[in-house]
């Protein structure tokens, strides 16, 4: 399984920011009820520096009205809801996440959200500001196995690159002084001793092997 570091260096993940929630709003889409809450984040640290630095991250769950939903609530009980109940709150969590707050210090892990534009994100994994500077899941992580207690400069540190690997040049080549003519026989400066091993056989002598120009 990836750390929570490896996550936030897939492909799939946008951006890693860092900064303050300054506004929330519920949205439902129909027809099958999908509870979502739109963050508006005011940025004060990003990965991706060319961002935006006012975004907006939408993320599963949210405290709606049951008027919202009233087709969930109708469906099951199989009646109408009386006009009191269609003013009651109905609290929707994904894995018991609490919400986040206005005000609240958020450290989140985010993708692209091609239906609202370019300033606007997926909410992949949410952390929110604890004491001591790190951060901590605002309820059940998203795997078991990463951290509690996130230090947020892993996350938004860039990517390594590739490690440089160095390329060895070719063999050295020099002219034997022994080629005379307008034919000139080439030897590589080393070679192992047995034949077929990557050079031409020894010989005797001083003379260039069989078949080699004079």
């Amino acid at each position: 399984m990836p750390t929570l570091a490896e996550f936030a260096h897939r492909a799939s993940v946008t951006n890693v920011i860092e900064g303050t929630v300054t506004a929330t709003r519920p949205l439902v889409t129909q027809p099958a009820n999908v509870v979502e809450t739109i963050l508006t984040v005011d940025v004060t640290r990003q990965r991706d520096d060319s961002r935006p630095t006012t975004v907006e991250v939408r993320e599963q769950g949210g405290l709606v009205q049951v008027s919202q939903v009233r087709s969930d609530f109708e469906g099951k009980l199989g009646r109408e809801l009386e006009p009191g109940e269609l003013d009651e709150w109905v609290d929707f969590r994904s894995d018991g996440v609490e919400h986040a707050g206005v005000g609240e210090q958020v450290l989140i892990v985010v993708g692209p959200d091609s239906t609202r534009g370019a300033d606007a994100y997926v909410g992949l994994a949410r952390l929110k500001g604890s004491r001591g500077g790190n951060y901590a899941w605002p309820g059940r992580s998203p795997n078991p196995s990463w951290e509690t207690s996130v230090d947020a400069d892993a996350l938004l540190s860039p990517p390594a690159g590739p490690s440089l690997v160095p390329v060895l040049p070719p063999p050295l080549l020099e002219l034997d002084p022994r080629s005379t003519g307008r034919s000139t026989w080439i030897r590589f400066q080393k070679w192992s001793r047995g034949r077929g091993e990557g050079g031409p056989p020894r010989t005797s002598g001083g003379a260039p092997p069989r078949g080699r120009p004079p």
